[in-house]
């Protein structure tokens, strides 16, 4: 048995995780529960804000191979090991994925991306090229990185385009240019990639030159909505509240807030509050906005703490809240 699973976790002060949710399941229930068992043992180093550790939330990408008797390959990982050994390159890169999500040896898998990569593997080259980025099994070396970046999107790898629009929008190994980034998170965007919608949206509303085409940007966060991603819901949500690019609808904005509060989305949670605080789009529900502002503040959501000051039962309450969301705003 084998899949994907992408798990959104809540980091608490303490490190520990307090709090999953499932972004993408493998579409195996054993592999899901595994996967949020894994994590929920695990402990972290928390954020920290002027010295002072704050809850965040966290993506884990689990690729991994479970077997019937732990610690011995699976069926799939042999016939994986069987076809990279007749020469099928991707059953290669793949094993190395593998072998990568179980171990975690980069001494043993990063000669294996190498070798892949040198065969021209798009996703072995933008493997080694993270490693180089991150400085993770590899020296850091972020503008060898980004030339490997290159590699891989120059074969149509949509994450190494997505990696070099970023690089170029936030001015991070390369001199920033808004016009180079919106080029390669289109690239990015027109292959599917969620991120790379998002992101081209939040490109396109910096660009100053021409004027912002609002309805493009509402466009590309409603392309990365549909296909479930949190962020692009609520950006979408927010155009809907504001008007920004589509008619301004309440109804709309509360569906794409659920939706994303659905995946635990900090934002989302406070911004579908006040909608049932205003009865906007939604019935009033008072019961329902404080339980959407306490998880939101949980997941570090200043906007929520100040809601939650709001509406305190007393004025040590409100000062605790607003003590909360200065802290987190910085």
């Amino acid at each position: 048995m084998k899949g994907d699973v992408v798990l959104a976790f809540l980091v608490s002060a303490e490190g520990k995780v307090i709090d999953t949710v499932v972004r993408k399941s493998s579409k195996y229930d054993a592999l899901d529960k595994a996967a949020i068992f894994g994590i929920q043992k695990c402990l972290f180093t928390p954020k920290l804000v002027n010295g002072s550790p704050v809850p965040r939330w966290m993506l884990v990408d689990y690729h991994f191979i479970m077997s019937g008797g732990y610690g011995a390959p699976s069926g799939a990982m042999l016939r994986a090991q069987r076809k990279a050994l007749e020469g099928d390159l991707d059953a290669y890169f793949q094993l190395a994925l593998a072998i990568h999500s179980e171990t975690g040896d980069d001494a043993e898998t990063i000669p294996m991306f190498r070798a892949a990569a040198e065969r021209g593997h798009p996703g072995a080259i933008h493997q080694l090229a993270d490693a180089m980025w991150h400085g993770k099994g590899l020296p850091m070396n972020q503008p060898k990185a980004l030339s490997y970046f290159m590699s891989a999107a120059e074969l149509g790898h949509a994450d190494s385009e997505y990696e070099i629009g970023m690089a170029y929008a936030n001015g991070v190994g390369v001199m920033p240019n808004i016009g180079k980034a919106i080029t390669w998170l289109k690239k990015a965007a027109d292959h599917g990639s969620q991120e790379a919608q998002v992101a081209l949206g939040d490109a396109l509303a910096a660009q100053t030159e021409p004027q912002p085409d609002y309805r493009a940007i509402a466009g590309w966060y409603q392309k990365a909505a549909q296909s479930g991603d949190d962020l692009g819901q609520l950006k979408l949500a927010q155009c809907y509240l504001s008007g920004s690019g589509v008619q301004k609808d309440p109804a709309q904005a509360a569906y794409w807030l659920r939706k994303a509060a659905e995946q635990r989305q900090p934002r989302a949670e406070a911004l579908l509050a006040s909608l049932y605080l205003e009865g906007s789009g939604v019935a009033a529900d008072k019961i329902e906005a404080q339980r959407l502002m306490l998880r939101s503040a949980a997941g570090g959501e200043p906007i929520a703490m100040r809601q939650l000051a709001a509406i305190a039962a007393t004025p040590d309450e409100a000062k605790q809240w607003l003590q909360k969301a200065q802290q987190a705003d910085r």
